[in-house]
C-alpha cells in the first residue's frame, strides 16, 4: 500500500497565480485527459461514513481500482493509505456499462445484488477468498 499526501490552496485570482507560478517556468507533465469515475460504497454507507473510498477509474484506455483509507491530519496535509491496482482483465467499452460499473464489478466479485430503493441505490459486494488465505496471499491476489 502507499500514502497519499494531498494539501488543498485557495486561490483567490486565478490570474495572479498563473502569472506567478509563469516565474518558474514549470514543465508539463503530461497532457491533459478524462476520467472517469465511479464510486462504490456498501448499502449501509461505511465505507463513506469512515471517510474511506472505493473507486473504479476508467482513463485512456486503462481501467483501476483504488482504495483508500481514513484521513489523518498532519497540520495543512491529509495524508491517507492508498491501494491502486490496474485492472488487466479485459473490459468493455465503460460507455456500455450504464454508468454504473456493474459488468466490471460482476467481473471482480463473485457475487453482486444491486437495487434501487428510494433516495438512492444500493450494491452488495461480496469476494469470497481461499479458506486459510493470509493476508500476503490476499494482497498478491490479482484482480
Amino acid at each position: 500500500m502507499s500514502t497519499e499526501t494531498e494539501i488543498k490552496i485557495k486561490i483567490e485570482d486565478p490570474g495572479d497565480f498563473r502569472r506567478r507560478l509563469g516565474a518558474f517556468s514549470p514543465g508539463m507533465l503530461s497532457e491533459r485527459h478524462f476520467e472517469d469515475n465511479h464510486l462504490l460504497d456498501f448499502p449501509d454507507g461505511r465505507l463513506g461514513s469512515g471517510q474511506c473510498l472505493l473507486r473504479i477509474r476508467f482513463t485512456e484506455g486503462r481501467h483501476f481500482l483504488t482504495f483508500k483509507g481514513p484521513p489523518r491530519r498532519e497540520g495543512v496535509f491529509k495524508i491517507r493509505e492508498e491501494e491502486d491496482r490496474l485492472l488487466e482483465r479485459e473490459l468493455p467499452d465503460h460507455e456500455a456499462l450504464s454508468g454504473r460499473g456493474m459488468h466490471l464489478i460482476r467481473t471482480i466479485m463473485d457475487e453482486v445484488c444491486y437495487e434501487q430503493v428510494p433516495g438512492g441505490n444500493q450494491v452488495r459486494l461480496t469476494k469470497r477468498l481461499p479458506a486459510g488465505s493470509t493476508d500476503a496471499e490476499r494482497e498478491g491476489n490479482d484482480l
